[in-house]
């Protein structure tokens, strides 16, 4: 199987590293791909792509991933559904986080994004399953969510925006952070 990753990566913390190796873990996975998105998403305060690809660069290395800059080198916004088209890749999985379901339906292409992929979704809350059932949206396309239920790192880019602590990072990230004097106000 593939595993796409998709995220803003702002910058790729801890957490993101340990979902990617608890998925290499727990699956046979050919190829681990971090998917980050262009600035063409209309995203605010977020860092310039050559930045956040570097430091994917050092993740992806210890991890043996890799980082696609489909979106990155794409003038135009893609939407996840086409970038996963264009990927073309079989067997593949789109990994996301549990707060990304509730805004789901309303990503470009929801309906054929649901139809054509597969998930594996890092539950980040209690009833997940809930969740995915409560919603008519989701609720059609249960069978296309692989969940798992005990990854335990819940640290966002956002926190160590906010914070600045480098124990929500890997140590090499951190370093070039500070190499390059990123984020700091």
């Amino acid at each position: 199987m593939n595993v796409i990753f998709g995220g803003v990566f702002n910058p790729p913390t801890l957490a993101h590293f340990k979902a990617a190796e608890e998925i290499k873990k727990r699956f046979n996975v050919k190829e681990f791909i971090f998917l980050p998105v262009g600035l063409n998403y209309e995203l605010k305060n977020v860092l310039e792509d050559v930045h956040r690809v570097n430091m994917l660069k050092i993740m992806a290395k210890l991890l043996d991933a890799k980082v696609s800059l489909i979106e990155i080198e794409n003038d135009e916004f893609l939407g996840t559904y086409r970038t996963l088209k264009m990927m073309n890749l079989s067997d593949s999985y789109f990994l996301l986080g549990s707060d990304n379901l509730y805004s789901l339906e309303k990503w470009k292409n929801a309906e054929l994004l649901m139809e054509e992929f597969r998930f594996i979704v890092l539950n980040r809350q209690d009833n997940i399953l809930k969740v995915i059932e409560d919603s008519e949206f989701l609720s059609k396309y249960k069978n296309r969510f692989t969940i798992i239920n005990d990854f335990n790192y819940n640290i966002s880019s956002t926190e160590y925006r906010n914070n600045f602590d480098n124990e929500f990072l890997l140590d090499e990230v951190a370093k070039y952070i500070k190499d390059n004097g990123l984020y700091r106000r």
